[in-house]
């Protein structure tokens, strides 16, 4: 069983920066982090112009939105309507004031659903290099279960991970689980993989 307490841990790293740096690779320097996120950002916007959605009428939960990179970019592709969310209070509050327009709750995805999130259905729902940071395995199920939980039929989720290609790595707080296992945790929630 580990000892490792992720709001503690993400409180005080992003308590220190809620930028980008908070959010990246600790020890690799700003400008690699702002490099490192310029290419996100591309990824982001092909794999969405990619998928058979309308933004604009959608209904979008980001789940882990840190720093609000993601945020930023629903908003120029001018979503419907956005929720955030982050396991931290630091980061609630700071996107709270960023984006007063929009939703922002401090939830763990991976504990049992919180009321506005049982009441509440999307189209899509984002999490990126996320849900990597749930080390117990079976939180990271019910994270998955959570999220397949609160979207709409036919609901995109959208995420990002280490997929491995080999055996499941475990560190601290990241695990990098193998593409057999993540598949399959998808699968076991009632995902169907595009």
């Amino acid at each position: 069983m580990s000892t490792f307490n992720p709001q503690a841990y993400w409180e005080e790293r992003l308590s220190k920066s809620i930028g980008l740096s908070g959010v990246g690779y600790i020890g690799m320097g700003e400008s690699f982090n702002h490099w490192l996120y310029r290419v996100r950002r591309r990824v982001f916007s092909r794999v969405i112009s990619l998928l058979d959605i309308n933004v604009q009428e959608s209904k979008v939960i980001d789940i882990g939105s840190g720093s609000g990179f993601y945020i930023e970019r629903w908003r120029e592709m001018e979503v419907h309507t956005l929720v955030g969310t982050d396991l931290t209070w630091v980061s609630v509050d700071h996107l709270r004031k960023k984006f007063p327009e929009d939703q922002f709750l401090q939830i763990d995805i991976a504990s049992p659903l919180v009321r506005p999130l049982q009441e509440d259905s999307y189209d899509i729902a984002t999490a990126f290099d996320v849900l990597f940071h749930i080390v117990d395995d079976p939180s990271y199920q019910r994270a998955i279960q959570n999220i397949y939980t609160i979207l709409k039929p036919g609901g995109w989720f959208i995420f990002s991970d280490n997929f491995l290609h080999g055996k499941t790595e475990r560190g601290l707080h990241q695990v990098s689980r193998s593409l057999e296992d993540i598949t399959g945790c998808l699968e076991k929630c009632g995902f169907k993989i595009v």
